[in-house]
């Protein structure tokens, strides 16, 4: 071996000592409970100590306000929800929370499980005399926002999800982001990170072009590595375990979902799409020119969201299992009567629909079969024919059924049934097909008509 080699591996050999001795005192480092915030306490708990800021409200309304529970989002601190609280406490207490392992917050060596996070707050609301609160949480906050949900109902009344996908599958990491959480690498990144690194991982947490605040770049250097790292492992492996839209749907908490339309981490439509149509009724909010931090981005219409949501509301009752084979009948005018029912109620992408049409009616035809499949969207419904089909919506008539005009489908054919097999690149939801039934005109009449539908439901994966 010749002496150049010699020393280039003797370089690496220190080069890796080094590195693995960064890694070792990262992985070890602690830091305690801290007060950064003015008027804020530290809250002593045996999973350790959280810093707290608890703001009486101002104008207390009629029998009180419920209070407002805030939970801060991955790498964040209270102070990213200081332009809502004034608004929020003007009738309402609000208890903004600094997660373990950020903020004033104690960053112990471990304790960073959305579980586990979920019990240190359901503490602090206990100890204050907290029950029925609408708990808000922003990023990985909605996750243990809903983990709170789960595990102490009675504290929580209303919940509301500002920016946090269901689970992953919305949202992808880049190249970068991902480095950052590789073994001994990332201690490295960690160890040599600048102020303007830290500005520019942040600034996917915003739309495009907003200024990154530098106490945003400080709340970022109070934490360690470990609760950088074992934080966001953590929420990954609670959304990975179950979706948080089947969680909040499991819990029968009313839900307000709100995200910024330009979210840079998730894809923002297709996240309160799946809200919307897992959670039943579940309010859907998209905030045009925000990113994934409405609540720093526009800070009075996420505070109005909240607020309005926030008011008492008639209990959501709990919903009866439907049957496996629901069959809805639908009766209207001039004898027509006929049942629409779409098998299997739970599908996938690629799966095979049975779509069958009894007529149960007195007359011996219907004619003009009219189909559309439409998707939930927020409180209403968008036609996607031509994503089932390929075909736009005014040019598939018949095509359910494959049935001609004038075709019989009275007695002589009291069930129709098509198999409609769904396109892989289907997106998971809620849907329904419709069709539009018209029965033989006499006279020059108008003939009666009727509607018939079906919903069923496109799962992820």
């Amino acid at each position: 071996m010749s002496r150049g080699a010699k020393i280039a591996l003797g370089v690496l050999v220190v080069l890796a000592v080094l590195l693995a001795l960064n890694a070792l005192a990262l992985d070890n480092e602690t830091k305690p409970a801290v007060q950064r915030v003015d008027g804020a306490e530290i809250v002593r708990l045996p999973g350790g100590n959280l810093q707290v800021l608890d703001v009486p409200a101002r104008r207390a309304g009629p029998g009180g306000d419920a209070p407002i529970v805030l939970l801060h989002c991955f790498t964040c601190a209270i102070d990213w929800w200081d332009r809502m609280i004034p608004a929020l406490s003007r009738r309402h207490r609000v208890i903004a929370i600094d997660l373990l392992g950020h903020g004033g917050s104690e960053k112990p060596k471990s304790g960073y499980k959305i579980t586990e996070q979920a019990a240190l707050v359901a503490q602090v609301l206990a100890q204050r005399d907290v029950e029925g609160a609408t708990v808000v949480g922003h990023s990985l906050g909605g996750s243990v926002a809903t983990a709170v949900a789960e595990q102490s109902r009675e504290l929580v009344d209303r919940l509301v999800i500002v920016d946090q996908a269901p689970d992953d599958s919305f949202g992808d990491l880049g190249f970068l982001a991902r480095l950052g959480f590789t073994p001994v690498v990332g201690e490295a990144l960690w160890r040599v990170k600048t102020d303007f690194a830290i500005r520019d991982g942040l600034e996917d947490a915003f739309a495009p072009g907003y200024d990154v605040p530098d106490e945003f770049v400080e709340d970022v250097r109070q934490m360690t590595y470990t609760s950088y790292d074992d934080s966001s492992a953590k929420e990954d492996d609670y959304s990975g375990e179950k979706p948080l839209d089947e969680r909040v749907a499991a819990s029968f908490v009313p839900l307000l979902a709100i995200f910024g339309e330009e979210d840079q981490i998730y894809e923002a439509r297709d996240a309160v799409d799946a809200y919307a149509a897992d959670v039943r009724g579940a309010r859907t909010e998209l905030i045009p020119g925000a990113g994934h931090s409405p609540n720093v981005e526009a800070p009075g219409r996420t505070a109005a969201l909240i607020l309005s949501f926030a008011k008492p509301v008639a209990p959501v009752p709990v919903e009866k299992p439907k049957p496996a084979r629901p069959e809805p009948t639908i009766e209207k005018s001039g004898g027509l009567r006929g049942t629409l029912l779409v098998t299997p109620v739970l599908a996938g992408a690629g799966d095979t629909l049975e779509v069958r049409v009894a007529n149960r009616g007195r007359v011996k035809m219907l004619f003009g079969l009219r189909n559309r499949v439409e998707r939930r969207s927020g409180d209403g419904w968008a036609d996607v024919t031509k994503a089932v089909f390929g075909t736009p919506s005014p040019q598939v008539a018949d095509l359910l059924l494959q049935a001609a005009a004038g075709k019989v489908a009275g007695p002589r054919y009291g069930v129709q049934v098509d198999e409609v097999p769904l396109p892989g690149s289907l997106r998971p939801g809620a849907y329904r097909v419709v069709k539009s039934v018209a029965a033989p005109s006499k006279g020059g009449k108008p003939a009666p008509g009727l509607r018939l539908d079906g919903e069923f439901r496109v799962r992820r994966g």
